[in-house]
């Protein structure tokens, strides 16, 4: 079975919208992402610049719950934040898109493309360039432990 964090966040510049930390001993394999905001169907066509990218450092910011979507009883060893107060040092970059803030990002990788990230490290998802007011973005990261 897989996890879920979902996270909310008001935005007027370019960073961190949700972190992910893997643990020691763990690594983590991303199943699905998302950026949408509060715009939806009825909102404007101003471009995002997103990205999932590797983190080098993992920052600090509001914790947020990852979530078991099965009935297994696992508890995640990842931890997760908004990357709020002090973004993470980012890397390698995974995946990047300009797109349409009305329609939001979803990716749902194959297979034989799922990023997959390496015990104590982290992975990042982030708007790359500043919105073009302030909204409120919506971030998921879908991933299982291996």
């Amino acid at each position: 079975m897989s996890f879920v964090v979902n996270v909310t966040r008001n935005m007027s510049a370019a960073g961190p919208l949700l972190v992910l930390e893997t643990p020691a001993g763990r690594k983590i394999e991303v199943l699905s992402y998302k950026i949408t905001t509060d715009a939806g169907a009825g909102g404007t066509s101003a471009k995002m610049d997103v990205a999932l990218d590797k983190c080098d450092t993992a920052g600090v910011g509001s914790a947020a719950t990852v979530v078991n979507k099965g009935d297994d009883g696992r508890s995640a060893g990842t931890t997760a934040h908004d990357g709020a107060t002090t973004p993470p040092g980012y890397g390698d970059r995974l995946d990047y898109e300009a797109v349409n803030e009305a329609g939001g990002w979803k990716e749902v990788p194959v297979l034989e493309t799922r990023p997959r990230v390496g015990p104590s490290s982290g992975i990042c998802l982030r708007l790359t360039e500043p919105p073009a007011a302030t909204t409120n973005f919506h971030a998921s990261i879908e991933f299982d432990e291996l």
